[in-house]
């Protein structure tokens, strides 16, 4: 019986210290203090096991053996860590059981590109490699291709078919080579997309600051490339780097929205960069003006941005940040996120009406390490919900033939 308790307290230990990590992420910290003290709520993790085997060890005491009597202390800790791990259990078993495709997802593929042969694992201007690129299993550089098909609802018949390319967390830094993103905008160009959207996290290190222009430049759509800043940005020259990119043709949605025509129709981006960049952004005008129901798409570096979108009305929402975890253990999904949710957003499609959230899990990372949660870029096609539904398979652009 102590064995159980003592294994239950542990999974509720860890759940609630991963909870602090999480949540202490997700406010707008100065990113540089976050950088020092980041990994500060995980110490408990392995410091407060410690303790407790080393102060019934100095008494003489054995946490296994029945009618030990702890220190009230002690007990007190145990009975919060059960409780969390009750918690914590009840809501992975609700999620597991409810699991399924939101309503608006009409199709769905993906396809994963081990890019080791194809992208050095040395960069070319003397950064180095990185150890934990070859630590076994790390999937860095496998990229997956996605593609899905949203019925987008109340998406006017005119934009249906629209194709938005999604792209998020690049951390340029030197440790994974440049001929890998080369490589994400070839794939990306190549889906030939109506709009692109990069959602933060672009340069990690000043002394690479000037491959984001040079990479992103390269990207190609109809109607425009466009990106908003993530907490990782606010840690080098922010203000240069959207010189550079604006320069080179992208436009930067930091805090205000713009409005486009396309196919006969006002679509209005906005870029919502909190809570390290204020303002959020000011919708134009009203959807009451005579000029009917104009598509509303919203670029925002952390799904907690949610809520500010549902309130306004936004009709598709894009977003990073969390990774998908970045680590992903067999059953039990992704542990860390930085998020006010947990791990609730940290990667997928999610029908949170009356707006859809796309989260990407990434192009990259600060700490090259990917287990069970492959970086990806995202092709939406965005679908009228008409008479004429998406049929399984219908997507265009074959996935192999983008993989050549």
């Amino acid at each position: 019986m102590n064995a159980v308790c003592l294994s239950v307290a542990l999974v509720g230990h860890v759940a609630l210290w991963a909870a602090a990590f999480n949540r202490a992420h997700s406010t707008g910290v100065s990113p540089r203090l976050g950088r020092l003290f980041g990994f500060a709520p995980l110490a408990p993790v392995l410091a407060i096991p410690a303790a407790y085997f080393g102060q019934l060890g100095w008494a003489g005491l054995r946490p296994l053996d029945p009618g030990v009597e702890l220190p009230w202390g002690w007990m007190l800790y145990g009975v919060l860590c059960g409780l969390g791990a009750i918690w914590v259990c009840a809501l992975w078993g609700l999620r597991w059981m409810s699991r399924r495709p939101p309503g608006v997802l009409c199709d769905e593929r993906a396809r994963r590109l081990d890019l080791v042969a194809k992208a050095e694992r040395t960069s070319r201007d003397g950064f180095g490699r990185h150890p934990l690129l070859w630590l076994p299993g790390n999937e860095t550089l496998q990229l997956e291709l996605v593609e899905r098909a949203v019925a987008l609802p109340g998406l006017p018949p005119s934009l249906d078919g629209l194709c938005i390319v999604h792209l998020s967390d690049l951390h340029l830094s030197g440790k994974v080579s440049l001929g890998y993103f080369q490589r994400v905008v070839q794939y990306a160009n190549r889906w030939e997309p109506d709009l692109v959207a990069i959602t933060g996290d672009l340069v990690e290190r000043n002394r690479v600051l000037d491959w984001a222009p040079q990479l992103l430049g390269a990207l190609e759509a109809k109607f425009g490339v466009y990106f908003t800043l993530g907490n990782h940005d606010a840690m080098i020259d922010h203000r240069r780097l959207c010189r550079a990119l604006v320069h080179a043709g992208l436009v930067h949605l930091g805090g205000r929205s713009v409005e486009l025509s396309i196919r006969g129709q006002c679509v209005i981006l906005a870029g919502n960069e909190l809570p390290w960049f204020p303002p959020a952004p000011q919708w134009p005008g009203t959807d009451g003006d005579g000029r009917g129901r104009r598509l509303r798409i919203a670029l925002a570096h952390t799904p907690d941005q949610l809520e500010w979108a549902r309130a306004h009305g936004v009709d598709l929402m894009l977003a990073g940040h969390l990774h998908g975890g970045q680590i992903r253990f067999p059953l039990i999904g992704p542990v860390l996120s930085p998020s006010r949710r947990g791990v609730r957003y940290a990667c997928g499609l999610f029908d949170v009406a009356p707006t859809v959230l796309q989260v990407s899990r990434g192009v990259s990372a600060e700490y090259p390490i990917r287990i069970n949660c492959p970086p990806e870029i995202i092709r939406l096609e965005l679908r009228a919900p008409v008479a004429h539904p998406v049929a399984e398979g219908a997507l265009e652009a074959p996935l192999l033939e983008l993989a050549r």
